[in-house]
């Protein structure tokens, strides 16, 4: 069986789907290691204390799991829907737009976005896009 996100849910036992877990591509290096750490100290503990530890892992595991599937699906769909458009900005700038956005009481997006939306209509009714 493939080592993804859409695969570990399937019960095969929680060291099973802790190590599934730790080797799944979607899963960020130091996370793939601090686990490897934790799964190796578990080894060494006496049986009531092995367990717990163990069902901790597992749950640690099934929420790692879940965030790299939300992190893999966010990236899906966010290709699709948007595409991002930056600009470094001198400081001083930067720091103009965040004053008049909270003096318009709107985020930075938001007023960014607005400004946007706002020259691109003007350049529309100048070229007679519309």
């Amino acid at each position: 069986m493939e080592n993804t996100v859409e695969n570990l849910g399937k019960a095969r036992g929680m060291v099973e789907n802790i190590r599934e877990y730790a080797q799944m591509p979607e899963i960020r290096s130091y996370e793939r290691e601090a686990m490897a750490q934790a799964l190796e100290a578990a080894r060494s503990l006496p049986e009531p204390e092995r367990a717990r530890i163990m069902e901790a892992l597992e749950k640690v595991a099934q929420a790692g799991a879940r965030a790299a599937r939300r992190r893999h699906t966010n990236a899906d769909y966010e290709g699709r829907r948007r595409r991002l458009v930056g600009a470094q900005m001198p400081i001083g700038m930067a720091d103009r737009v965040r004053r008049c956005a909270q003096a318009q009481g709107l985020s930075v997006y938001a007023f960014v976005m607005e400004a946007v939306e706002a020259a691109c209509n003007e350049t529309d009714v100048l070229l007679n896009f519309r």
